[in-house]
């Protein structure tokens, strides 16, 4: 009988070869493949002051969800729109197509929205083509749900302290709904 024969990809693993906090909800930065936010709408009354300006979220978000993000402003026209902006914290409790209104920069310039693309589903790290990854449980029992990587979500309950989702036959994630004090195992 033969052994598993493909590429690198394709065999067996046994080790780990990288890891990753993972918060569900929290918008993912860390995929460079992937843009995590889009300008909606632009505001106005912003100027070149403005670049380097942290601004942070101004109230609920549309629907409502997420707290926390805070982005870098790294573009402004010269009709005084917002044009760019870098991630710097992702905040939590995010969906995709929430609408977060910003705070006011410093020049005073106001009314810029983001539109998030892309939220805490997507393990970090992890662009959306790639393999999933074992989700270990730092924290004490709880239920963990994950999207596996056919697709479904799974609510995996009273996952012990120490052990990986699935435990004697671990599951390959490509996202985490709820849990908390998770890594992703790469």
């Amino acid at each position: 009988m033969r052994g598993l024969e493909g590429n690198m990809m394709a065999q067996p693993r046994v080790f780990g070869h990288d890891a990753a906090a993972v918060i569900a909800g929290a918008i993912n930065i860390r995929i460079p493949a992937i843009e995590a936010v889009s300008i909606s709408v632009v505001g106005s009354g912003y100027d070149q002051s403005d670049v380097g300006d942290t601004l942070g979220q101004s109230g609920a978000t549309t629907p409502s969800g997420g707290t926390g993000i805070q982005v870098n402003i790294t573009e402004v026209s010269a009709a005084g729109t917002l044009q760019a902006v870098e991630i710097i914290t992702a905040g939590s409790g995010y969906d995709v197509n929430n609408l977060i209104t910003l705070d006011a920069a410093t020049s005073g310039g106001t009314g810029a929205k983001l539109t998030v693309l892309a939220d805490g589903l997507t393990l970090p790290g992890l662009a959306t083509n790639d393999r999933g990854a074992v989700i270990y449980n730092g924290n004490a029992e709880q239920s963990v749900e994950i999207i596996t990587e056919a697709g479904t979500n799974v609510v995996f309950p009273k996952v012990q302290p120490g052990t990986v989702v699935g435990d004697k036959a671990p599951m390959l994630a490509k996202g985490v709904v709820s849990g908390s004090n998770l890594v992703a195992i790469y």
